[in-house]
């Protein structure tokens, strides 16, 4: 019993530390997970050791006055006991004994008379309701104890038996068919389990994710956290702790891949995630198994990681020493015995009172004397080696960014060589067709281009000719460069864009262009080659026109893939093959998402709809907000300035999106008022602009 009540004392004190640990980590949050990992050490050396390091100021000093202050009694660290001797001592202290004993460990602010009647009363009634009360919840806790520990074994025997069949690839790298997501197995010889399907583009970063837990010896951890958890599984802040250091370990993990093989993986690192994500059962609670988890957190993560600077390495690592030394640290008090204090009692008890606080303010002036000492050591040294670090870390910074800006001078320089060759190529092409863009083939032109044929493709313009597209062609770079044109009162206004394309010659992949309702931005979407050399697929690339009166067009890349990824990527991996999307920019804080199970090809090129459901981010996560449907076949969805329109022959109504009660609200509905009100909204739905669903659900 007495066992017991220590235990959820230090329960008390192990909840300010996890506390402590949280309000750091939220400090931490925009450095490395690889500080907040370690942080959590701390909360794991209190759960397996009571240090008492001298410290003046410490949490364990707060438990002892917040115990003071709310129930008149300060508990110390052994568990509090009311003895035959303990109540003798009061005794001989109220008799004006000089030879004082340590009093045990219960003190109040009553009289000595007063504490020896408490302490009688204690101790009869002790033995009664009490005792059973934490006797019934001692048997709870280690029945909790117990079921995790089975839970634990039950659970590893159940991933034994299900890569039983895997094969063995190399080194400790097994493969098993009827695996969704890579994991790692073991303590002593850990084993990495990957699936079968996994591509030769994906093994790399996924087996260094796996080979760095192990490398880092996390499989180790993650049982010693398991065993802590099953011995602590009463503290609802263990829990809390538990599963936030598990995250903490997965992405500083995912952090070190991209330190290791650069972060350029992180576009197919995250679909990855996103694959391994999608309708697969988690090993991740098994105390000796763990694999991926908390995909859109740790997606995130990846998208935003940003390589530290030394001085925010520097921080993190002074944050995670004072954290340690003001958790880890207590006053030399907890294992003094207590003693009576009281302020009304009778001559000879004042007398003794006095004599013993004279000692203890001379014993913890010389403990402070003490603690201050080997603060200021402790201080000076870690000075030292703080400067020292610095020093080192500052060359090392040094050296590295001279190397990246050679390293990006020598690409700049590369890249402008190599676009002064293009411009000449595409000089030359627009030469030879005296600069007359009516010459341009056209996107469907069928016949085979030799390989050194050297030719002017029109991709796309838009509806209002403002815009056109037109791509070249030449032996040397194949589809390579882009010229935009603008036409303005009648003059072209030629805009160069080295980027490569894919031309296809074939209607179902020609290149659109949209104008936005504002009147100066636009859109063109245009096939591209993959990104990596060894993939044939050709992808889909968005670019947003931005023009000015003088004929200027600046563009910025929005390709739908980045944006799926990070705002609506596992909403549109559970769409059906049958189901086209749109991602739009309406003028809202994100792109709203549209979906429909039927398209046509409406006049001005775009493949519209006239009914579909609308998906929009909502607090970080993605809301379904209803659908909206037109009332006749000529009047497809569309999109103005922050609004949604549908119509018919004889309604206009008009759509917004309420972020604060994740609602799809009908503004205005113009069919019943004057004709006047209606034409006016129905000049406002044939400026706003069609929807154009031009991608399915696999795209």
């Amino acid at each position: 019993m007495e066992f017991f009540m220590t235990f959820l004392q230090r329960n008390g004190i192990l909840t300010l530390v996890i506390l402590a640990v949280l309000l750091v980590r939220l400090i931490l949050r925009r450095l490395p997970k690889k500080y907040s990992y370690l942080l959590w050490s701390v909360v794991g050396i209190r759960m397996l050791f009571q240090i008492q390091l001298p410290a003046r100021f410490s949490l364990l000093s707060i438990w002892h006055f917040l115990m003071q202050r709310i129930s008149g009694i300060r508990f110390l660290t052994d568990s509090p006991k009311v003895t035959i001797s303990n109540m003798q001592r009061l005794t001989d202290l109220q008799a004006g004994t000089q030879n004082l004993q340590p009093a045990g460990q219960l003190i109040t602010g009553q009289t000595v008379t007063g504490a020896a009647q408490g302490l009688s009363q204690a101790g009869s009634g002790l033995g009664s309701g009490w005792n059973q009360i934490l006797q019934i919840c001692m048997f709870i806790w280690i029945a909790g104890v117990i079921a995790l520990m089975l839970y634990g074994i039950i659970s590893y025997l159940k991933c034994r038996r299900m890569t039983a069949q895997a094969v063995h690839m190399e080194a400790n790298i097994w493969e098993c068919d009827h695996l969704t997501t890579p994991f790692v197995l073991g303590i002593i010889k850990p084993r990495i389990y990957i699936p079968f399907h996994l591509s030769v583009e994906e093994k790399p970063y996924i087996l260094a994710h796996e080979m760095y837990h192990i490398r880092r010896g996390d499989p180790i951890v993650r049982l010693l956290a398991f065993v802590l958890l099953a011995a602590y599984w009463i503290n609802p802040f263990v829990w809390i702790a538990y599963f936030l250091m598990i995250r903490d370990m997965e992405m500083s993990c995912d952090e070190a891949v991209l330190l290791q093989l650069g972060t350029q993986i992180r576009k197919a690192y995250s679909n990855s995630l996103l694959t391994f994500a999608t309708g697969r059962k988690q090993v991740t609670f098994s105390p000796l198994a763990f694999g991926e988890s908390d995909t859109s957190g740790r997606i995130k993560n990846i998208l935003d990681f940003k390589k530290p600077k030394v001085w925010g390495s520097l921080l993190a690592i002074l944050a995670v020493i004072l954290a340690a030394v003001f958790c880890l640290t207590g006053q030399k008090t907890e294992d003094d015995t207590s003693a009576l204090q009281t302020a009304d009692a009778a001559q000879s008890e004042q007398q003794v009172t006095e004599n013993v606080q004279n000692k203890k303010a001379a014993e913890a002036a010389q403990q402070e004397t003490e603690a201050a000492r080997q603060t200021a050591e402790q201080a000076q040294q870690e000075s030292e080696t703080t400067a020292d670090a610095a020093d080192a870390a500052n060359a090392a910074e040094q050296a590295q960014q001279d190397a990246e800006k050679a390293a990006e001078a020598a690409a700049e320089s590369a890249r402008q060589k190599m676009e002064e060759q293009v411009q000449d190529m595409m000089d030359s092409i627009l030469a030879e067709l005296d600069g007359d863009l009516s010459k341009a083939y056209p996107w469907g032109n069928t016949p085979k281009f030799k390989d050194d044929a050297r030719a002017l493709i029109k991709m796309a313009e838009d509806p209002t000719g403002q815009y056109a597209a037109y791509g070249f062609l030449c032996g040397e770079y194949g589809s390579y460069g882009i010229l935009l044109n603008n036409k303005l009162n009648g003059e072209d206004n030629w805009n160069y864009f080295y980027t490569p394309w894919a031309y296809t010659g074939t209607s179902d992949s020609e290149p659109t262009m949209e104008k936005a309702a504002d009147g100066y931005s636009g859109t063109f979407t245009f096939p591209a080659p993959a990104s990596d050399p060894a993939d044939s697929s050709i992808q889909v690339k968005t670019w947003n026109l931005q023009s000015y009166d003088t004929g200027t067009i600046e563009i910025e890349d929005v390709t739908k893939s980045a944006e799926n990824a990070l705002l609506y990527g596992n909403t549109i991996a559970g769409l059906d093959d049958q189901t086209q999307f749109a991602l739009v920019d309406i003028g809202l804080e994100h792109p709203v998402l549209f979906t429909t199970e039927q398209s046509y090809t409406y006049d001005t090129g775009v493949q519209a709809a006239l009914d579909c459901h609308v998906y929009y981010v909502i607090d970080g996560s993605v809301k379904d907000l209803g659908s909206v449907e037109s009332e006749g076949t000529a009047y497809p969805v569309s999109y103005g300035q922050g609004c949604i329109y549908t119509a018919g022959n004889h309604s206009v109504s008009k759509y917004a999106i309420d972020e604060t009660t994740c609602q799809l609200i009908c503004e205005q509905k113009d069919d019943t008022r004057s004709e006047a009100d209606f034409n006016k909204a129905m000049e406002a739905y044939h400026e706003s602009v069609p929807i154009s669903f031009s991608y399915g659900a696999a795209e």
